[in-house]
């Protein structure tokens, strides 16, 4: 061939093209020719930092590696779904930001002093307390990490220190700040009370033309539901294992490859002491003879108890003392064994026989095993014909009659599998799914369920949600008609006498209507206490003591009066006061950082380049 390439390439004609590619590789350089010009474009452009593709697609791959050594193997779509680059992004234009401002200040870092700071890294340490230089190469290979690299990673990470930690990193909260604070957060209330259940409230009942407007008002609470009547055809293996026939020599030789699967060893429930001491052996034993229980003798000796072991099979114990204990008989106690371990005593709690199952034991069993794993095979074949036959242009109906599959017609369904009497229809939540994705008039795809098994439907008809009328949901509008005036009601009442409470006693109004009065523990702005929900908690601390606030309870509507105000004491609860002054100045702190990068952001250019980073994404698929 290089000889045929040789002689033509004398012709003119071969002359120009090669003058033409000369041309054309002195004009872009042949190494255009491999190289992805995309990987010129950065993922993010940072003043003048650049974050390129290869740098992201590291970090990318680092934080996937860290998601699988915490047991969470996921690929980078669904990284990405859940937030995972958006956050990689965010970190490195925060750091960009910080580091192009420190160039413009010209902080930087000696690369001695980075050094020095990985060698006092405690994770980098022997159990000498010294620098491990393997230790640090293997930690940096799981990272994977160069070393170079991480000494200016560091570099870095001790620059923006010193940029942002005078300016952050001693920001403290004022004393007077976080008592005001703790005593905000922590102040407490009581308040006594009246509940008035919604069903001790006498009301008319609603005339036609409140049930109508009630009933317009309220119409989405009186919707049927979407329907769908549909055809289906489910082919399980057991359908088809049925009309398979299965040698009775082909059982036989399923039952001898399989023996060792029917017999269960004899188990036995075993516990013990291990001993060091020949006498404090013997001593055991003998107090067992002597009549005592095994674990009386065991503490009597030892000051423990024994160590159970479980119901164990032979195999399961030191081969030195198992055949020994195997020999022992129910509640039987041996002599001292020696083992590597040391000396044993052994008590058998109980015995469990082994079983062998016969051919006969078993025979149906593995009957119905084959058949079944023929029956695959044929679903499968039948499978394939049902797909031709549908794509040949027959019904479900037709098709299913022509391969000997039966039908099953629902008339009419909704999406939570109830028919129009509210009554379960009986749809498996897969197949009801696949009618759900299926539009009127067609077909689904033949499918595999999570069982194993196929399924296929055809929708022939949907029919719309819409309203119920009237004169069909009358009994049920009337309730609610009624629930609500009565709700109505009860509130009004509360409000009634949360007016008189300013100028009377509560306990006698309650009295007045029945209505036991009751008293609160104390609770603070957030929680409340019991009927007095946080809701009703927090109006009760916009009021001054013996004002009084209306709220609901699940069933009824509750007037409160604030009976008690106890101011907190941050004197006397210094830790929690340190403890709050400390998240109010990292909230600060954070706060403060956060306008910081914004303000850097306002000055230095940041460019993102999501068509780069959506393109690595989806070459990852």
């Amino acid at each position: 061939m290089l000889t045929s390439i040789r002689g033509k390439a004398k012709s003119w004609i071969f002359k120009i093209l090669f003058g033409i590619l000369i041309i054309a590789f002195a004009a872009w350089g042949i190494g255009d020719i491999f190289a992805r010009r995309d990987l010129s474009k950065p993922v993010l452009q940072v003043g003048d930092l650049a974050y390129t593709q290869q740098e992201f697609d590291r970090d990318l791959r680092r934080r996937l590696q860290q998601f699988r050594q915490q047991g969470l193997d996921i690929n980078v779509q669904q990284f990405a779904a859940l937030g995972g680059v958006d956050q990689i992004l965010s970190q490195q234009t925060s750091q960009m930001l910080l580091r192009q401002y420190a160039d413009r200040l010209g902080l930087t870092i000696p690369q001695a002093v980075a050094i020095g700071d990985i060698q006092n890294n405690p994770a980098f340490r022997n159990a000498a307390g010294q620098f491990d230089r393997d230790r640090f190469l293997a930690l940096l290979s799981q990272s994977g990490l160069s070393e170079a690299g991480y000494v200016q990673m560091r570099r870095d990470e001790m620059r923006l220190q010193q940029l942002t930690g005078p300016a952050f990193g001693a920001l403290s909260t004022p004393p007077v700040l976080s008592d005001r604070v703790f005593a905000y957060l922590n102040e407490e209330r009581t308040a006594e009370f009246l509940v008035i259940p919604d069903a001790t409230m006498e009301v008319k009942e609603p005339d036609q033309a409140a049930m109508e407007k009630f009933y317009q008002d309220n119409i989405a609470r009186y919707q049927r539901p979407e329907y769908r009547a549909f055809i289906a055809v489910h082919m399980k293996p057991e359908d088809f294992a049925k009309d398979i026939t299965i040698p009775e020599d082909q059982l036989k030789s399923e039952f001898e490859s399989r023996q060792a699967e029917f017999s269960t060893p004899e188990s036995r429930a075993v516990e013990q002491v291990v001993l060091q001491d020949q006498a404090k052996a013997d001593a055991i034993v003998a107090a067992v003879k002597g009549g005592k229980s095994f674990a009386d003798a065991v503490k009597e000796v030892t000051g423990s108890a024994p160590v159970d072991l479980g119901d164990v099979t032979k195999d399961k114990l030191p081969p030195a003392i198992a055949e020994q204990s195997f020999a022992l008989p129910a509640d039987g106690v041996s002599e001292p064994l020696k083992s590597a371990f040391g000396l044993h005593v052994v008590h058998v709690k109980s015995i469990t026989p082994g079983v062998t199952k016969t051919f006969e034991d078993v025979k149906e069993q593995l009957r119905q095993e084959l058949a079944l794993a023929q029956a695959g095979d044929a679903m499968v074949s039948v499978v394939n014909q049902l797909d031709d036959t549908l794509a040949g242009g027959a019904s479900l109906e037709q098709a299913a009659q022509q391969l000997n599959l039966t039908t099953q017609k629902y008339e009419a369904v909704d999406s939570s599998g109830k028919d129009r009497d509210g009554k379960d229809a009986n749809v498996i939540p897969e197949i009801l799914q696949l009618a759900e994705q299926t539009e009127a008039g067609q077909t689904s795809l033949v499918s595999t369920l999570s069982d194993g098994s196929y399924a296929v439907v055809q929708v022939t008809n949907v029919m719309p949600a819409e309203a119920k009328p009237l004169n069909e949901v009358a009994e049920q509008v009337k309730q609610d008609w009624l629930a609500k005036a009565r709700r109505d009601a009860a509130d009004a009442k509360a409000k009634e006498i949360a007016d008189k409470v300013k100028s009377g006693d509560l306990a006698a109004l309650g009295k007045e209507l029945g209505l036991e009065l009751k008293v609160s523990k104390p609770f603070t702005r957030s929680e409340g206490d019991g009927p007095i929900d946080q809701s009703l908690a927090q109006k009760l601390f916009e009021l001054q003591l013996g004002e009084a606030a209306t709220g609901r309870t699940g069933d009824g509507a509750i007037v409160a009066r604030v009976s008690a105000i106890i101011p907190a004491k941050p004197e006397e609860k210094k830790d929690q006061v340190a403890q709050l002054s400390e998240q109010l100045a990292d909230t600060m702190r954070k706060d403060l950082y956060a306008e910081f990068l914004f303000a850097l952001g306002q000055n230095i250019e940041v460019e993102r380049n999501n068509d780069v980073v959506q393109q690595m994404i989806s070459a990852e698929q």
